[in-house]
Formats: C-alpha cells, sequence, structure tokens
C-alpha cells in the first residue's frame, strides 16, 4: 500500500516530468565522461557519493524517466524501512506506525521530488540509515544472528559519509535502543549492553566527525555557528534560538499547512480532486482494517521522540547556517526532519477519539497527495518554458561560435540556475565534447556581473570555473538573450535593444557586442532529444524569419511571414514583426510595411524602435520613392537630413 501511495503522490506525472536544477550537471558530466564524471563532479564537497550514481547510470543512461523511476522507489524503500523501525520501538500500536509511515512518505515540507539525480543521493543514504537502525534494533532483541545484524548495519551506517544531511539522526540510536530493552535488568546491566550495541555506530560516527572537521576541513559551508559562538556567545545563542523556533515551525507547522495551498500559476483542476477523492477512499478503508485492533498507546513516547528527532534533524544545518525553508531551493534542508515531524503527527492523532482518527489521517494523506500532484504541474511549467527557450534558441542560433557566453539578466526559470543551463547550451552546441575546458558558457547577470564577468565593457577576460570544468572566453562573445514566457525569445542587438521591457543591463551589453556575428549555420543545433520539440507556433516562425533577416534572405522571411499568416498566428508582443517589416521595406512592399509599422505602434512606446527601422532604410537608400516617403511620414516620424 505504501507502494500504491507513492505512485499517486510521485509517479503519475513521470512520463511528462524532465530534469531540473543540478540534475542537468549530473546527467552531463555522464554523457561527456561517463561514470568517471560522477567522481569529478561530486570530488570537492562529497567524494564518497559517486557510488550512488555508479549503480544507477548503467541501468538509465540518458533515459531521465529511468531516473525518476528510481527515486519514487528509493523513496518508497525508505518508508518500508521507516514503518518496520518505528514498529519495533512501539510494538503492538497499529496502526501508529502505518500513519507514521504513510506522512514520512508524503511529508510535504520537500517539494524538489522531480529533480531525480540530485537526491538520488539523499534518499538512498537515508534508506541505508533506517536499514541501519533496523538491522541495530534487530541485533539488539534477536541475539541469534547478532553479527550478522551488527555487520549489515555497520556496513549501511557509513553511508553517512556520502551526504551529511542525516548525521543528527545518530543520536537517536542510544535513544531507540533504551526503548526496546526494558527487559534488561539492572540499570548497569541494560547500559553496559546498549553501549555494546551501539559502539560500531558510534565509532562510524566518530570516524565522520574527525574526517570532516580535520580531514576534509568544511571545503564549502564552514560551521559559522561555532566560530561566533566563540567570539560573541551570548549573541549567538539568542540568535540560534530565535532560528530554530522559525525553523522549526516551518519544518513542523508551516510544511502540513501547504497541503491546503493550491499552487496559483496552476490552481486545482479535475484531475487533482479526483486524486484527493481516489486517494481519501483507498487510505480511509485500507486504515478501516485496524479499527478493531486500535489499543489506548499513549501519544507521550511518540511525541517526545518525535520532538527530539526535529531537533536533532537540524544540527548540521544550524552549525553550518543552512537555512531550513519551505521555499525552493531551501526546502531540501526539510528532508531529515521528516523522521520526527511524522512521528509528531502521527502521536497527534492518539489525542483523538479512535473514530476519528483514520478519517483524519485519511484526510491528511489525500491532501499531501494532491499537493505534491500540484508541486508536479508546477514543474511542468517550467520544463515546458524551458523547452520553448532552448528550441527558440536552437532556430534562431543554429550555430554559436566556441566561446560565446549566452547572456541574460533576471531568467525566468524558477528551477534553473545559469550553472544548470550552461549544460544544456554545451550539450546543444558541442554534443561531441569531452573537454573539461567547454566552450560555451551560461551566465546570469546577477550571478555573474563583477565575478567572472568584471563588467559591461569589451576586450575583458571572462574566466568561470564550475567544479572540475574550466572555460575561458573575453565579454566581445558575449551573446545577450532576453525571454519573457508570454512572448518569444529574443537576441538583443542595437535595434531591438529600444524595445520597451529589455533591462537596462541587457542595453548595455547590445552597445558593444555583437551577437548576429557570433551566430553559425555551419550546423544544425539541437537540444537534447529527451527535451521535447514545441509546437511551431508563431515563436517558430518569428525566429526563423530573425535569422533569414540577419542573412538577408528576404524572400525566406516573406515566405515564413505568408505561413504565419495562411495558420492565423500572431505575435502577442507587436514588436515581433519587425523582421517581417524590414522584408516588406527591402522588398519594395512599402504598403504592407506600413500597415505592419502601425500595427507595432498601437502597442505603447514602440513608436522608437519602428521610426529608427524606417530612418535606417532611407538613410541606406540612395533614392527614396514617393509611395515610401508618403507612409514615412503618416507614421509621424521625424524625417532624416
Amino acid at each position: 500500500m505504501l507502494l500504491v501511495v507513492a505512485v499517486l503522490a510521485y509517479g503519475l506525472v513521470i512520463p511528462t516530468l524532465g530534469l531540473f536544477g543540478d540534475d542537468w550537471p549530473h546527467l552531463w558530466v555522464y554523457h561527456m565522461f561517463g561514470l568517471d564524471g560522477f567522481s569529478q563532479l561530486v570530488m570537492w564537497d562529497r567524494p564518497f557519493s559517486a557510488w550512488v550514481y555508479w549503480l544507477i547510470a548503467p541501468l538509465a543512461g540518458e533515459n531521465i524517466w529511468g531516473y525518476h523511476v528510481y527515486l519514487l522507489l528509493i523513496r518508497w524503500a525508505g518508508a518500508v524501512a521507516f514503518y518496520f523501525v518505528i514498529k519495533e520501538v512501539f510494538p503492538k500500536s497499529q496502526p501508529f506506525p502505518t500513519w507514521a509511515a504513510v506522512f514520512f512518505l508524503v511529508y510535504p515540507g520537500f517539494r524538489q521530488q522531480p529533480q531525480p539525480l540530485e537526491f538520488i543521493l539523499h534518499f538512498t543514504v537515508l534508506g541505508l540509515m533506517l536499514l541501519s537502525f533496523l538491522c541495530m534494533l534487530h541485533a539488539s532483541i534477536k541475539t541469534k544472528f547478532y553479527w550478522v545484524y551488527q555487520v549489515i548495519g555497520t556496513l549501511a551506517a557509513l553511508s553517512i559519509f556520502s551526504v551529511e544531511y542525516f548525521i543528527g539522526l545518530e543520536i537517536l540510536r542510544p535513544v531507540f535502543l533504551w526503548m526496546v530493552t526494558k527487559e534488561y535488568k539492572p540499570m548497569k546491566l541494560r547500559l553496559v549492553y546498549i553501549a555494546k550495541i551501539w559502539l560500531p555506530y558510534l565509532v562510524v560516527v566518530a570516524g565522520y566527525v574527525y574526517w570532516r572537521i580535520f580531514v576534509f576541513s568544511f571545503p564549502t559551508y564552514k560551521p559559522t555557528f561555532l566560530s561566533s559562538l566563540f567570539t560573541d556567545p551570548i549573541h549567538s545563542v539568542i540568535e540560534l534560538g530565535n532560528v530554530l523556533v522559525e525553523e522549526i515551525r516551518a519544518a513542523v507547522l508551516g510544511a502540513w499547512r501547504q497541503i491546503m495551498t493550491l499552487p496559483g500559476e496552476t490552481g486545482a483542476n479535475w484531475g487533482y480532486f479526483l486524486l484527493v477523492v481516489l486517494t481519501f477512499v483507498i487510505i480511509f478503508f485500507w486504515l478501516n482494517r485496524f479499527r478493531k485492533t486500535q489499543g489506548n498507546a499513549s501519544p507521550l513516547a511518540p511525541i517526545l521522540v518525535g520532538g527530539l528527532a526535529v531537533l536533532l534533524a537540524g544540527i548540521p544545518f544550524w552549525i553550518t547556517g543552512i537555512p531550513v525553508q519551505l521555499a525552493f531551493p531551501w526546502d531540501r534542508s526539510t528532508l531529515p526532519f521528516m523522521f520526527g515531524v511524522s512521528l509528531l503527527l502521527a502521536g497527534g492523532l492518539l489525542f483523538f477519539r479512535p473514530v476519528l482518527r483514520n478519517i483524519l489521517a485519511a484526510l491528511i494523506i489525500a491532501f499531501s497527495v494532491g499537493m505534491h500532484y500540484q508541486n508536479t504541474q508546477v514543474y511542468q511549467v517550467e520544463w515546458n518554458k524551458l523547452s520553448q527557450f532552448f528550441w527558440q534558441l536552437s532556430w534562431r542560433a543554429p550555430g554559436l561560435q566556441p566561446g560565446t557566453v549566452v547572456i541574460s539578466d533576471a531568467i525566468p526559470l524558477w528551477y534553473y540556475g545559469d550553472n544548470n543551463l550552461t549544460p544544456i547550451t554545451n550539450w546543444m552546441y558541442a554534443p561531441e565534447s569531452h573537454s573539461t575546458d567547454i566552450p560555451y558558457n551560461f551566465f546570469d547577470m546577477g550571478e555573474r556581473l563583477g565575478k567572472s564577468l568584471p563588467d559591461l565593457q569589451p576586450g575583458l577576460p571572462v574566466d568561470h570555473t564550475y567544479r572540475f570544468l574550466n572555460f575561458n572566453s573575453t565579454s566581445d562573445k558575449l551573446f545577450p538573450v532576453f525571454y519573457n514566457p508570454r512572448h518569444c525569445l529574443r537576441v538583443i542587438d542595437g535595434l531591438s535593444a529600444q524595445i520597451k521591457g529589455v533591462p537596462n543591463r541587457l542595453r548595455k551589453t547590445a552597445s558593444f557586442s555583437d551577437p548576429q556575428g557570433l551566430i553559425t549555420t555551419t550546423s544544425v543545433a539541437v537540444p537534447p532529444a529527451f527535451i521535447p520539440e514545441p509546437q511551431h507556433d508563431w515563436c517558430y516562425f518569428y525566429q526563423k524569419a530573425e535569422l533569414a533577416s540577419q542573412l538577408h534572405n528576404w524572400e525566406e522571411v516573406n515566405s515564413l511571414w505568408d505561413q504565419a499568416l495562411s495558420l492565423n498566428y500572431q505575435p502577442v508582443d507587436k514588436t515581433e514583426l519587425i523582421p517581417f517589416i524590414q522584408a516588406k521595406l527591402q522588398t519594395g512592399d512599402f504598403d504592407t510595411a506600413g500597415q505592419l509599422s502601425r500595427e507595432v505602434m498601437k502597442q505603447d512606446d514602440t513608436k522608437p524602435v519602428i521610426c529608427a527601422l524606417w530612418k535606417e532604410q532611407m538613410t541606406s537608400r540612395g533614392q527614396i520613392p514617393g509611395d515610401f516617403e508618403s507612409i514615412f511620414d503618416a507614421l509621424r516620424c521625424e524625417t532624416v537630413q
């Protein structure tokens, strides 16, 4: 049944999901360097994590659905392991372990499930930790296979070297051992026995702490709290207390409050309502099989253990100052809180009358499944935006000179940073490259200006390193682009820089860059095969017309206009008619050029760019036809002297 819930929450949309965030660098380095690429990618921050990718990459290859399925299965397996751990710690308490396991599976604080390559590491390690807990508990109560359980549990515990998120939960081990060894008396004998069982796991944790502090020495996030504690202890403790209150409230209360909030971009739909109702019915009838076996278990122990687990979960984040928030991308910090929060919520149900418990549990689970479904719809919107962005770029610029920096400002792609867009750019324009010196880069001006890109001036060196990959070029090869998802992607040159809405820093870039000179037509670049090509709507004809206009192929531009017109395609942004106006002017169809120009000028603040276009034609012509001049005057543009 946990697998059914996992599929309902995360699996129904897998065929339509793509890659997001740091998924791209992971799959790209595998594309370029094979399994060794994973080792090089993670070497600087998590050197013992590549093995996770070595397991799945040979099976999934470059089929992204394979990684989505694997993440779903490993998350389900972790929930199963969690169920058995809770069942050992709280025996004869059904359906409490069942509630806790399903809450653990659908915990709404973490909403980055659609990013499989990044988080198969985290859920694999979490699953192994839970397996290690289970083996330890079995070793404490089933002495026949004591050494087998201890060896397996210790080996699984070594996974904490792969990712640091769950190190705080290791402190739960002696608590659980205390709870399952009640028959050992006197107290001294019980403590000795617990120490004996816990010892190998304590050695693993001690080894990890020593390695992390004295060998690996925090190459990325530093223990800022410990540093400030020595310099200003009182202020540091007060500030930590405030952070704990806010972040625990977010991870515990804020996370579940989200299940009643629908994403504004997609809203509720029939699929959402049907899924919520179906899930409620399935879960309610499934849980009702426990209605005759529900005991009068006290909520005190689950709530105390859950509260302790919540406090321990935040240790690695509070020491390093990493935020625990519900907003992307920091909702990933809520992952270790799933353990304690699930116990708290399941324990809270024990305060209600038995007849209400399963109803409330089914409602919470159903709305959580619905929230995850809605969350994937938001990701799907992002995937469609990404598809449009790179396919339009390929239509407009079928080739780019090596050393080109595609640069933008305020990229409207929420789940992608420029380090995620650089792999796509290289995969598209240099798919056969296997060099650590990459030929292309993508810069978000807000991130790189003043750093890798010193200033918006020509002739400056542009150097950027991402993990083990290097890029070197100059600011002469900036390729400015602007993308509004409601409109078409636009390459910013001297003319398009005059259009309202183009960010000022892109205007400045256009004043010295030569994006058209960087475009080549000797090859036809296309995005990776798993990025679906969008419908050839208005933006397809616009991008092809822009390219043909750059090549002065005016007949092709006119042909594209006729095709778009026959299909009833029209731009939302009227300035996208500019290449067609240029073609009409060049081929002497001044009436149509005037008609299209007047259409553009109905849009606010478009007169300067249209007049500049007509003035350019007047300047370049040796003799101005009368009908040209009359239309020009009718547009109320100033006459060129």
